[in-house]
């Protein structure tokens, strides 16, 4: 689909649609937007101001209005503008490409990114996915890894105004004007309760500070159930690492809640039916785990039916079910 052209070198695209130009290489200054640049290793998100080049690896995040021109054209034309572009192609691939990542061990690496809040810029630390060897999974969908644990490194936060998130939304999450405010009026907040800041990601104290301040932010801007309940989520896979049962306990019931209401509400009109489905998984799981039997029981049954269900999910879905039933029979027996 080509672009809807909205004036001489301006144009709309609607989201999640490639920056095509019938295969023209283009400069692009991005005037209105957001869109996501897939690097070799790691995704960019870029928002209005940024410049870069049109390729198949560029799309958009949300409808966004592209100023787009052949820089050898306008090197005929006006060569002291083309000039100013090149260098603000060459800053950016400085600032923000892999050339401008660091190396901070064999399994990460360091990317420059600048807090969409206050606009402080940071080195945040990013894990080279393709160098993570999978080890196991847990039923509630936890996985490990040989050598590192990637939810210590899940949440980006400003060192400047402890905004947080996951990463892949750290940019995104505040695209309003209306959000930009509320999360910035919570900083002062946030800076009390964290008097001495975070420290470097990698420790649990860090993990657990880092997830607990995404999910205030989360919470202040409205997020959907299922991120909220994703972090609750991971809150509850933290504290297990430190042997906290109760804070674990209760870090599950609330992902339970939040996750029943995504199942519920309106926002399961956004879910794709794999989405769907995985929610009906971890409903029940969730279910198991908090020792809501019965329930565990509709949920998994309900996915064991489902015609996209996943083979590992399966064989811990039937787990779940025959611990249940031992549970009841014994039960049964004791009476």
């Amino acid at each position: 689909m080509q672009p809807k052209e909205s004036g001489k070198l301006i144009y709309a695209f609607p989201p999640y649609k490639r920056l095509d130009f019938n295969g023209e290489k283009k400069v692009c200054v991005l005037m209105e937007g957001l869109v996501k640049i897939k690097k070799c290793n790691h995704e960019e998100t870029a928002g209005p101001g940024s410049v870069f080049y049109s390729t198949s690896e560029v799309r958009t995040l949300k409808e966004s209005r592209v100023l787009a021109f052949d820089l050898e054209k306008l090197k005929r034309e006006q060569p002291k503008l083309a000039s100013k572009i090149l260098s603000e192609l060459e800053k950016n691939k400085k600032e923000t490409g892999e050339t401008a990542t660091k190396p901070h061990s064999e399994l990460m690496y360091e990317k420059a990114v600048t807090c969409p809040v206050c606009g402080t810029r940071f080195q945040a630390l990013n894990i080279f996915d393709y160098k993570l060897k999978f080890l196991k999974q847990d039923p509630d969908l936890r996985q490990y890894y040989e050598n590192i644990e990637p939810i210590y490194y899940d949440i980006w936060t400003c060192p400047g105004c402890l905004y947080a998130n996951f990463k892949k939304d750290f940019l995104s999450t505040a695209d309003s004007e209306a959000k930009k405010h509320i999360l910035q009026s919570g900083a002062k907040k946030r800076r009390q309760e964290n008097p001495d800041g975070l420290k470097e990601p990698g420790s649990i104290e860090y993990a657990i500070r880092s997830h607990q301040l995404a999910l205030s932010c989360l919470e202040a801007v409205e997020a959907g159930p299922m991120k909220i309940g994703n972090i609750w989520l991971r809150l509850a896979w933290l504290h297990d690492d430190r042997g906290e049962k109760e804070e674990a306990n209760r870090a599950r019931e609330q992902a339970l809640r939040f996750f029943m209401d995504a199942y519920t509400g309106k926002s399961s009109l956004l879910l794709n039916p794999g989405q769907m489905e995985q929610l009906v998984y971890i409903i029940g799981i969730l279910n198991w785990y908090t020792g809501n039997n019965k329930n565990a029981m509709d949920f998994l049954l309900k996915y064991l039916h489902s015609p996209g269900k996943k083979p590992r999910l399966v064989e811990f879905a039937q787990d779940c079910l025959q611990e249940i039933k031992k549970a009841c029979k014994n039960q049964t027996g004791d009476d």
